[in-house]
Order: structure tokens, then C-alpha cells, then sequence
């Protein structure tokens, strides 16, 4: 199952996306009952806050909500984009594999 949001950047908190997340989380929660094993991916233009993919110079500039949403909803894979600096650099929060595959993307394999 894919998940995307297209809003966002470089704001810690995001509160249109904490409204879509509601959305977002219900849509996974049904989709998990018939399909147990489902695995989800989420797409968002911006990173999430604390990872190798949004550290620029010393801080980090991600959003704190895409890391609550990733944890609580068991994502297995998010990519993201938006820092070219980090383009190429992949991450986990917990068992989630993050990754921004830049602008010539990237070939996954499973």
C-alpha cells in the first residue's frame, strides 16, 4: 500500500499533515484486516526530523510528525526528498527503512 503527501519541507510540526495522518491511519488500519502481511509505503516531500536525511550543516530540519506517524503506524519503507544534500542517503527509525533516492532515483529489490 502507498501512502503520499506532497505538503511540508522544512517545519518541525505540520499540522495539515497531522489531519491527514488521522485519514491516513484509518486507511491502514482497514487495509491491515484484510491483508495482515500488507506492507506500507510512504511518500512524503519532506524527511523526517533526526535522521541522516535531513541534517544540513549541524541541524536537522525535518518534520517531527512524519517520525510520530512512521513509529505508530509501522511503516516499512518512506521516501522523501526535498534536502538535495541528502540525496542518495538512506536511514531507519526503528524497522523502517527511510530513504531519499534523489533525482535519479533508485532500484530496490525484495
Amino acid at each position: 500500500m502507498f501512502i503520499g503527501y506532497g505538503g511540508g519541507g522544512f517545519a518541525l510540526k505540520d499540522p495539515i499533515f497531522q489531519k491527514q495522518a488521522k485519514v491516513f491511519k484509518k486507511a491502514i488500519e482497514v487495509a491491515r484486516k484484510k491483508i495482515p502481511n500488507l506492507k506500507i509505503v510512504f511518500v512524503a516531500h519532506g524527511p523526517p526530523y533526526g535522521t541522516k536525511l535531513d541534517k544540513v550543516i549541524d541541524s536537522h530540519v525535518g518534520c517531527k510528525d512524519y517520525v510520530d506517524f512512521v513509529k505508530k503506524n509501522k511503516i516499512d519503507i518512506m521516501f522523501c526528498g526535498h534536502i538535495h544534500e541528502c540525496e542518495g542517503k538512506q536511514d531507519k527509525i526503528g524497522n523502517t527503512l527511510i530513504v531519499n533516492p534523489g533525482h535519479y532515483g533508485m532500484v530496490f529489490e525484495t
